[in-house]
């Protein structure tokens, strides 16, 4: 994916994280909150920056990291980022075009597979998308909605 994106955004990503990430998870799915993370850090991150992909395995869960410089979130921002049809204050600014689902989906996607995805954005750090997902995916498609887990 990022061979691909870098055709069109530059040699810009750094990709961090060690050994291979093993789990069971819907490949095409998570193809997309990677594509929306990093394109996302492409549209508002700050274009001579560069944009870091990390991943960390641990025993029971994988992290997921996008991080970019440039314009920062306020808290409110933050809050309501993943909510459909939310856009930043500095979105519509910045001349980029969305509808304000794409954190939707993302948020939907990691919430499908039992995992989550969340935010922080400090000025002078710059904002990271941080999504976590179990290793093994196949209990929540195998759990009765409305059921314990």
């Amino acid at each position: 994916m990022l061979t691909e994106l870098s055709m069109s955004a530059g040699d810009r990503f750094v990709l961090k994280g060690k050994g291979a990430v093993v789990g069971y998870w819907c490949c095409d799915e998570l193809r997309r909150v990677n594509e929306n993370l990093v394109l996302n850090a492409v549209k508002y991150g700050d274009s001579d920056s560069p944009i870091t992909i990390d991943f960390q395995t641990r025993l029971d869960c994988i992290l997921l990291s996008v991080h970019n410089r440039g314009f920062t979130l306020s808290l409110e921002e933050q809050e309501n980022l993943f909510k459909p049809f939310s856009r930043t204050i500095s979105a519509p600014a910045s001349g980029q075009r969305g509808w304000g689902l794409g954190l939707t989906l993302v948020r939907g996607v990691c919430e499908s597979h039992g995992g989550s995805v969340s935010v922080r954005s400090l000025p002078k750090k710059g904002t990271t998308f941080i999504v976590q997902l179990p290793r093994d995916s196949r209990w929540v498609a195998e759990t009765p909605p409305g059921s314990a887990s």
